[in-house]
């Protein structure tokens, strides 16, 4: 496009350098008093200087318009030394600012944000992109444009008409920049859940931009005075209660129902304190809003190869159920028994939202070199289930957490061989050369 794109600093820059000259020149056309040119011409002076600091490739006070010579005359013609006033001098003062525009746009820098308002003035306004001609009076009017673009993220282009034409904001100077900045952040942060936004500014050739880019949130809809607002094509206004509903909820769905993590290992003692045993455990935790019901959770066995131990997966049962046993009269008294009938009770759980639960997925005893699999019936069998004899050595184990028709799925990695002081799962990869780092022991 024929527009070229300035950091806005140096397009601010350009514009009091220009104001200052036209300054001077206006004095000098109307033969004012000299100490009035004088201040004029120095404040031509700082104006180069400051440009020259901003874009120092190209210099306006050593450049080719030699406008560093044209106020030193200017400045002799009306130090009472010259001819002045009975000659004109307009001559002498302010060059033509075209060759200066020209060199600062040729060689200075242009941050990679142009590109993205290049693109939005090319795709005009739309679910990611909103115009302003200029800086809102009711702050309510960007409060809604945030909060809309905030789930999925966008931009506010202020000083851009809403055909995508640029007119720029009326700012001057650097202060001014700072206070619009500041006003933007406020508002941001006025939007309920707050919005996080980033500025940057720009300029097409004196005209300047600012984007308000409004980073995404991971909410499913931003409130302004109690009111939702979303995006429709390319306008924001309320949302309506099914609207709001529905966004939580497509929200929810994408949201991950559990995270996964290995749980210090558990040990098995005896009847005077004595370890006896380990179990390998993970804990799950309910990330969502929402309390989950009937969760299941289920392990797979697979050599580091791929090769399954098993044929099916085993079902696991959460650490918090109560034991499958019962009270029967022995000879020897009251004992707890094994009761086959409470099996099941322990495979589902229901969770509230932030909760976390533990599962064994392994158990390994200190009389034996073999682990086997932790399961309900494992209570059957005295903890060493015949069906879920582990293969020794390394052994990936692959778990899923289901409920609410949706799977969460993770790998670790266990050593079936290793004592019961390192009985523990690790993510798969963060293994070591001599096994399985484990998270710790309680």
């Amino acid at each position: 496009m024929a527009e070229q794109i300035l950091p806005a600093q140096i397009a601010l820059g350009l514009t009091a350098f220009r104001r200052a000259l036209d300054d001077l020149k206006r004095l000098v056309d109307e033969r004012a008093a000299i100490n009035a040119i004088g201040v004029a011409i120095e404040r031509a002076r700082a104006a180069a200087e400051e440009l020259d600091r901003l874009a120092p490739a190209a210099s306006v006070l050593t450049g080719n318009d030699g406008v560093a010579r044209h106020l030193r005359r200017a400045s002799f013609a009306t130090s009472g030394r010259g001819e002045y006033p009975d000659q004109d001098v307009s001559h002498l003062v302010g060059p033509g600012l075209a060759g200066v525009v020209n060199r600062i746009h040729a060689e200075t820098p242009v941050p990679d944000r142009a590109s993205s308002l290049r693109a939005a003035l090319a795709s005009l306004e739309g679910l990611t992109v909103e115009f302003k001609e200029t800086f809102p009076a009711q702050t309510h009017t960007l409060a809604k444009e945030f909060a809309a673009l905030a789930p999925r993220g966008g931009s506010v282009f202020l000083g851009v008409g809403d055909d995508g034409s640029v007119v720029g904001l009326d700012v001057s100077s650097i202060p001014e920049v700072d206070e619009v900045d500041r006003r933007l952040r406020s508002i941001a942060a006025s939007v309920d859940p707050p919005v996080r936004i980033q500025t940057a500014w720009l300029a097409f050739n004196e005209m300047v931009v600012v984007e308000a880019r409004v980073n995404p949130s991971g909410e499913p809809v931003h409130f302004v005075e109690g009111r939702a607002y979303l995006r429709d094509g390319s306008s924001s206004r309320p949302a309506r209660q099914a609207e709001v509903k529905r966004a939580i909820r497509e929200h929810e769905t994408r949201r991950p129902l559990f995270r996964l993590s290995p749980e210090s290992s558990g040990f098995l003692r005896d009847g005077v304190g004595a370890p006896v045993g380990a179990f390998a455990r993970v804990r799950v935790t309910n990330l969502s809003g929402f309390t989950c019901t009937r969760v299941t959770a289920s392990a797979r066995f697979l050599s580091v190869e791929g090769t399954p131990a098993f044929n099916r997966a085993m079902p696991l049962r959460w650490s918090s159920a109560p034991e499958p046993v019962s009270p029967v009269w022995t000879p020897e008294g009251l004992r707890m028994l094994p009761d086959p009938s409470k099996v099941s009770r322990g495979v589902a759980v229901d969770m509230d939202p932030g909760d976390a639960e533990d599962v064994a997925l392994a158990v390994k005893f200190v009389d034996a070199a073999s682990a086997w699999g932790w399961t309900g019936e494992s209570y059957l069998t005295d903890g060493r289930h015949p069906s879920w004899q582990l293969p020794g050595g390394r052994q990936v184990v692959e778990i899923t957490v289901s409920a609410e028709g949706r799977d969460v799925t993770e790998r670790y990695l266990l050593d079936a061989d290793a004592p019961i002081d390192r009985f523990g799962i690790v993510l798969l990869g963060n293994g070591s050369a001599n096994g399985p780092q484990v998270v710790g022991f309680f």
